[in-house]
């Protein structure tokens, strides 16, 4: 699944409100499945310096903090944060920003998206500023984050001091509140890793602060490479849907669970390198072009299941099953160079040498 923008809004369409107040609430709606909510946050405050968010939810259930920023226009304090939740509720419900003390005036935006990871979907985050004003003042700021994960989408919010936001470079404007002169902001679309960026344009040249951050999508590894180096996925459940391109350089690729499931496996290689999959209910339900040159696949666990393998091939390696009660209900191969072997208590296939052969009984 990919990710995909779902839904917008802001906390009201007359623009700041506050007045002295410390919450700030207003309706968002959110579809989908595979769901994140993200919540932009502005206070502004004539007197007394800036105050923290100290909370915000929905549906009262509580949103994660993202990361903050404080800055000055104007000799105004104002402060900008960016929370996120995972798995909101679905239909119209409440967000609602706490902040410490009294807010003179206060602004938010939600921006919420599906197909995005369920757990830790938070990739990478940074702030930006840029108070400067008159001659020297800054009609746009970008902002910049390191992408780790690929397939991110860029998410940001920001505050420009009195003046109309509109979208800069690879940016597609969220939550826009004029007359607050806040927006979200999104790339409306995957990025590439690295260094990534969103630009926000206004006539005001002060910009206070600003929050961006990448999000990852959902049960999905497109390119996972081990070199020198392990990846190890840990759990009760689990679970790795889809690995595309999957490579282990000297390295280690690991799943472990109780119930460890890889469901699709296409292109992996291992290099003098070894893939593992270990489980009381390890289970691999398809692999397609499965290489070992030197290195070795196991699938251990009391109930090792492999459903379905296309082109395996043993390169000076070898591919094993392990331990109590392995089944291999169907193994198709395109080319087997070197051996293939299915141990204790193997069912169907002790082993395949040569020739490419079916399950036989």
């Amino acid at each position: 699944m990919a990710i995909a923008f779902d839904a917008e809004s802001n906390s009201a369409a007359g623009g700041w409100t506050g007045s002295n107040g410390t919450t700030l609430s207003w309706s968002h709606t959110c579809t989908g499945t595979d769901r994140i909510l993200l919540v932009g946050a502005t206070g502004y405050y004539t007197s007394g310096g800036p105050r923290s968010v100290t909370g915000i939810t929905y549906n009262g259930v509580a949103l994660t903090k993202i990361n903050s920023i404080n800055g000055t226009a104007d000799g105004i304090s104002q402060s900008n944060d960016l929370w996120y939740l995972v798995a909101p509720a679905t239909g119209s419900n409440t967000i609602t920003i706490t902040w410490s003390g009294a807010a003179q005036y206060a602004s938010g935006s939600g921006m919420s998206y599906t197909g995005v990871a369920q757990t830790s979907p938070i990739d990478s985050n940074a702030t930006g500023q840029s108070s400067s004003t008159g001659s020297g003042a800054a009609t746009s700021l970008t902002l910049s984050t390191t992408v780790v994960n690929a397939s991110c989408w860029v998410v940001g919010y920001v505050e420009a001091r009195g003046g109309v936001i509109s979208a800069g470079t690879a940016t597609t404007l969220r939550g826009k509140n004029d007359s607050a002169y806040t927006s979200g902001g999104d790339s409306n679309g995957t990025v590439s890793t690295g260094s990534q960026s969103l630009q926000w344009t206004s006539t005001s040249g002060a910009w206070p602060g600003g929050v961006i951050a990448s999000i990852k999508i959902s049960g999905t590894a497109y390119t996972v490479v081990a070199a020198l180096g392990t990846f190890t996925l840990t759990g009760i459940d689990a679970a790795l849907k889809a690995g595309l391109n999957m490579i282990a350089a000297l390295g280690t690729f690991t799943l472990t669970g109780i119930d460890a499931l890889f469901s699709i496996g296409k292109g992996i290689i291992a290099s003098v390198g070894s893939f593992v999959l270990t489980g009381q209910d390890s289970t691999f339900h398809v692999a397609l072009s499965m290489v070992a040159s030197v290195g070795t696949f196991t699938l251990t666990g009391i109930d090792a299941l492999f459903h379905y393998g296309l082109s395996i091939i043993a390169s000076m390696g070898s591919f094993v099953v392990n331990l109590i009660s392995v089944r291999v209900p169907l193994i198709l191969t395109g080319e087997i160079k070197h051996s293939v072997t299915f141990s204790s208590e193997a069912k169907h296939i002790t082993s395949l040498t040569g020739e490419p052969k079916s399950n036989v009984d």
